[in-house]
């Protein structure tokens, strides 16, 4: 629990939860794993461990490639980690600026893909059978020193280069957009994204689980793999319920593969903890995401299904709760200077994600096996959940590609 002006508020959960729908709800839920996901002699194309965004995408790529897949998911439900507990931020790129990064560095491929991804949900979206649940509103990032406006107009020109919409506006055009929301005074400038956008991210999940199911993939939930080895040429992984010690100490069930994606996210081996919280507001439907330009030390605003979500900023230490409600106390004072609107009000959902924090936070694919295809998509919780999908859809198509060679 936190204390935050006094109010006890509940640690670890978002609204998501709270504002989708029934069908949004069942689709994440997860049979158990059972004996017909390993009895036999079954082997699947491809296993997966992990049933967040970048677990799904791999195996709905590996799916629509001809693989039978199986993944593999320890919690119950869907997006158990941090893909069911980010801000809902919609937003090509990763967490580096394209100033930033050296040329040929390989995160710029991730800028040009996740640009045409996003793009790509929008129109998704649009379908009447999606479950997607997003909108394009655009982003600013506020300068409120030279320093930051000069880094501003830098950005700027190089996301124009990559072709990337990108804009240095005055604050008088902010306000047009935001009314008197939002306290410009410090304000000297803002970087307009306008493709930025947000999106519930458990319907994101829904809707690739659903596709995924269509071409055949198996679920098993209560699912933890324990260990993995190649054995006969084949990955075979060793799994059990975690809520039951008695499997433990009886058996491990082992599940077979040709190749293998560990798509566990940025939980394993955790050494920071970041922070979130949601006001319930009223704020226009298209009212758009924003943050200040200071690198590092930001919260990003994200407004949607009737709540203020307030995510990022320092980071305190994975596994220590006691400094969780000072953390959060900094972020209402953050969220009532840029929204006087907030002044009187508490947030209705407070929570913390422990995340595994490299210094560039560069989602990459990590190869660990030179016999058989074994990868991981590691790097995440980095900018959203664009990059996730682009690299989990990459490590699906190689997985086919791998067993179909070794078929």
């Amino acid at each position: 629990m936190s204390v935050i002006a006094g109010k006890m508020t509940t640690l670890n959960q978002a609204h998501w939860n709270d504002t989708v729908s029934v069908e949004v709800a069942q689709i994440l839920q997860l049979p158990n794993f059972s004996s017909e996901d390993y009895a036999g002699n079954v082997v699947y194309d491809v296993a997966i461990v992990g049933g967040g965004i970048a677990g799904l995408s791999a195996a709905l790529s590996a799916a629509q490639n001809g693989a039978s897949v199986i993944l593999l998911e320890k919690g119950a439900h869907l997006g158990s980690g941090a893909s069911g507990r980010n801000a809902g931020i919609l937003g090509a790129g990763v967490n580096m600026p394209i100033t930033s990064m050296p040329q040929g560095h390989p995160a710029v491929s991730l800028w040009q893909s996740t640009s045409a991804l996003v793009h790509e949900i929008y129109e998704e979206a649009k379908h009447t059978d999606s479950l997607l649940k997003t909108k394009q509103v655009g982003a600013y990032s506020f300068a409120t020193s030279k320093a930051a406006v000069e880094r501003l107009k830098a950005e700027a020109k190089a996301r124009n280069s990559f072709n990337l919409e990108a804009e240095v506006v005055a604050p008088d055009v902010v306000q047009r957009l935001t009314g008197d929301k939002i306290d410009l005074n410090s304000v000297q400038a803002a970087l307009w994204l306008e493709d930025e956008g947000r999106i519930n991210p458990l319907t994101l999940l829904a809707q690739r689980a659903r596709q995924a199911k269509q071409l055949g993939v198996r679920f098993s939930g209560h699912a933890k793999v324990e260990k993995f080895s190649v054995v006969a040429n084949l990955w075979q992984l060793s799994v059990i319920d975690p809520r039951s010690e008695i499997a433990k100490k009886q058996h491990l069930d082992v599940v077979k593969a040709k190749s293998l994606i560990i798509a566990t996210g940025p939980i394993e081996e955790a050494n920071a903890r970041i922070y979130a919280i949601s006001f319930a507001v009223d704020l226009p439907d298209n009212f758009p995401l924003f943050w200040d330009a200071a690198p590092f030390v930001y919260y990003d605003y994200r407004y949607g299904d009737g709540h203020l979500t307030v995510s990022g900023g320092r980071y305190g230490k994975a596994g220590v709760s006691k400094n969780d409600g000072n953390y959060h106390r900094k972020m209402i004072e953050a969220a009532r200077e840029w929204l006087p609107c907030l002044k009187n009000t508490l947030p209705t959902y407070a929570w913390a994600v422990d995340l595994n924090v490299t210094n560039d936070m560069i989602p990459e694919i990590n190869y660990f096996s030179n016999e058989l295809y074994g990868a991981k998509v590691a790097g995440l919780g980095a900018l959203g959940v664009l990059p996730g999908m682009v690299l989990g859809a990459r490590a699906g198509i190689e997985a086919v590609q791998k067993s179909s060679r070794k078929a």
